[in-house]
């Protein structure tokens, strides 16, 4: 499955709730040695964007469930309620998971401008 039609399929709520991923150690180390100051260059795909993207998108619509879920409680209808507060609920993971996978990216492939690139 490409990663638009991944994004459109957790818009809808299609997939199935996935395990929540971490930031590794690793890159948040990687990370936390740079200095703050430091100008960076960072090599991305167009992928590690989606996934920022995606996350995003998902992010809102996961709002507007969130809406749904809210709306659909006080209007007493609690089966619409259970699920549009189930569809946000994975959409914010899967959101989750999109966006820690470019922070990762991000972490790893930062460089100071100038200095070497980020070995992957």
């Amino acid at each position: 499955m490409t990663d638009i039609a991944q994004g459109a399929a957790e818009a809808d709520g299609a997939q199935a709730q996935p395990e929540q991923i971490q930031v590794p150690a690793e890159a948040i180390a990687r990370w936390a040695a740079l200095d703050g100051d430091t100008p960076l260059k960072v090599t991305l795909t167009r992928g590690d964007l989606d996934h920022l993207l995606l996350g995003l998108r998902s992010l809102a619509i996961g709002q507007s469930e969130l809406v749904s879920a809210l709306t659909g409680h006080i209007n007493q209808d609690a089966q619409e309620s259970a699920r549009a507060l189930l569809t946000a609920d994975q959409l914010c993971v899967a959101a989750y998971n999109r966006i820690n996978a470019f922070i990762t990216v991000l972490m790893l492939a930062a460089a100071p401008e100038g200095g070497a690139p980020a070995e992957g």
